[in-house]
């Protein structure tokens, strides 16, 4: 039986992102994560090509080194960057032995008929429901023997001279895009946010370092989403003028120990200086960030307010943002609605930045059941001369020796 090898790969503003997942009995497993620091991009345009491409060059090359097995396939995860979406309903007429693949396959396909806005490009076309014999299911009802039947999709569209640009820096680096995939989208399949949706209202806050991506849900759909060009490093604004610290280390300091505690004298971060030794304590740390806090979830309240008005509702915090508890404590404030501080839980995907790499897995694994095709984005031959050797190797030793072994490779990784 073929393996079902699947890669997925992010740009973001300060690396590239890859990850490798063999799928086995619906579930993934984690191959592996490889991250490869990058500035080569700068509110989601290109503004160092030859960087960008020599770090997804590097990312390719670790995987090969890692897995022994090359990349040459992977789903390209694309920013919800001027994003709109389309309703369509279409009618599909099956055939006597019931609804099949083939009849939503074909209804998928009409979509590409369609004439949209000659700036964007659809990322996502996604079946949002199935009608047959008067009865409609989020599910496809296989084998329904019926006359006719409605199914509703949505295509889901963004920038498409950025979704180009994309997808012809991971090309020229030697890998094959085989599907694009929206990242807020991704983040609903892994969190199950749209099945979450059928009763509430659901405002999606993807928080990064630079940037917010914002997305409502309504009733298992993607309705609007908007980019604010803020994240988590715009609450360190006086703190980095006045300690020069990098911003990779005050985004950590603020997000794990961000509070409202603005009293504490406790030391949060010490560093050496030329002119001696500098503390920054709780209370300095709090002082410095809480204005632009509440300044930002001003923001973010304001504009959700309709819709809180609308519909019981609550906010769903993803990726960088999930990981800072103050957000959650002053925006329950100020709406008055439950925070979901979300987070990946599946070993080998628990860093709060993945969760859009792994959803774009599932994702991509709905539509390949659809079209019924096989995908191995690694090279499935050296992949597995790679697993029957280490079969090989591992027969005959003991318990203890694989521990002493696995403990070894563990400090030799740590010396590195």
């Amino acid at each position: 039986m073929p393996k079902e090898l699947y890669a997925s790969l992010e740009l973001s503003e300060k690396e590239v992102r890859v990850l490798v997942s063999e799928c086995f009995n619906t579930r993934f497993n984690i191959l592996q994560v490889v991250r490869i620091p990058c500035n080569g991009l700068k509110n989601f345009r290109i503004t160092d090509r030859e960087e960008i491409v020599r770090a997804i060059k590097e990312a390719k090359k670790e995987v090969l080194n890692k897995i022994g097995s090359d990349l040459h396939k992977a789903i390209l995860l694309i920013p919800p960057v001027n994003f709109k979406r389309i309703a369509l309903e279409t009618e599909i007429i099956p055939d006597e032995k019931g609804l099949s693949r083939d009849d939503v396959l074909r209804a998928l396909n009409k979509t590409l008929e369609i004439e949209i806005d000659p700036d964007l490009l659809v990322i996502n076309r996604v079946p949002v429901s199935y009608t047959i014999n008067g009865i409609t299911s989020k599910r496809i009802p296989y084998k329904e023997i019926s006359d006719s039947a409605r199914i509703e999709i949505d295509l889901l569209c963004a920038d498409k001279n950025l979704t180009f640009d994309y997808v012809s820096l991971v090309e020229e680096s030697g890998i094959e895009v085989i599907d694009i995939c929206l990242s807020n989208y991704a983040i609903c399949k892994e969190a199950s946010l749209f099945e979450q949706s059928t009763n509430r209202n659901i405002i999606l806050l993807d928080i990064n370092d630079n940037y917010t991506n914002m997305s409502l849900i309504v009733k298992g759909k993607m309705m609007t989403c908007e980019v604010i060009e803020k994240g988590i490093e715009s609450f360190a604004k006086d703190l980095y003028e006045k300690y020069s610290i990098p911003f990779v280390k005050m985004s950590r300091l603020i997000k794990y120990n961000g509070s409202r505690d603005i009293e504490s004298k406790d030391t949060v971060y010490a560093y050496n200086r030329n002119k001696g030794n500098v503390n920054i304590s709780l209370s300095e740390l709090n002082t410095a960030i809480l204005p632009y806090v509440k300044d930002y979830l001003d923001n973010i309240a304001e504009m959700s307010k309709p819709v809180i008005e609308s519909k019981e509702t609550f906010f769903a915090v993803v990726s960088e943002g999930s990981d800072m508890l103050l957000i959650a404590d002053i925006l329950k404030e100020k709406t008055g609605c439950e925070i979901k501080m979300i987070h990946p839980d599946s070993i080998g995907v628990r860093e709060a930045n993945l969760i859009s790499l792994y959803g774009s897995l599932f994702a991509a694994k709905e539509m390949i059941d659809i079209s019924q095709k096989n995908v191995c984005c690694l090279d499935e031959f050296e992949f597995n001369n790679v697993v029957d050797r280490k079969i090989f190797e591992d027969e005959g030793e003991t318990f203890t020796t694989k521990i002493r072994t696995f403990f070894k490779q563990y400090m030799d990784k740590e010396n590195d």
